[in-house]
């Protein structure tokens, strides 16, 4: 076999190599980043107020409000009660997510469109939609 032969193998390894570094770089990226997601949504929505702790009253209030507004059906409800990640009240189902107040007032709808990017990112970048999600 010549080396003229041989060329556009080895230019298709190259380039191979080069655009599967490419994506195993954006994986290893992407995973950092989204070491830091949680903080990553609390400054895309910096001006919800946090707080440490939440009474039961609030929180029943908070669900209240929500199921009144979004009445579709869904299959859950989740309260996310204020954390040392997230020190949040959130009320959602499958489809909308709010903020509420620690009194149990609705704020805002959830947006994080910048970190909800960096994570399906890293999870769809090594991983098919049905198994990273």
């Amino acid at each position: 076999m010549s080396l003229f032969a041989r060329q556009p193998a080895l230019n298709a390894h190259r380039w191979m190599g080069i655009f599967l570094g490419g994506l195993l770089f954006l994986v290893c990226l992407s995973g950092t980043l989204v070491v830091f997601n949680q903080e990553f949504e609390r400054w895309e929505q910096a001006d919800i107020p946090e707080f440490n702790g939440v009474t039961p009253v609030a929180v029943g209030r908070a669900v209240e409000q929500f199921v009144k507004r979004y009445p579709q059906a869904t299959e859950h409800y989740h309260v996310v009660f204020p954390s040392s990640g997230i020190p949040r009240l959130v009320v959602e189902n499958d489809h909308k997510a709010w903020f509420a107040n620690h009194q149990g007032r609705l704020l805002e709808a959830e947006q994080f469109p910048w970190s909800k990017m960096l994570v399906d990112m890293h999870y769809y970048l090594h991983l098919p939609s049905t198994w990273g999600c």
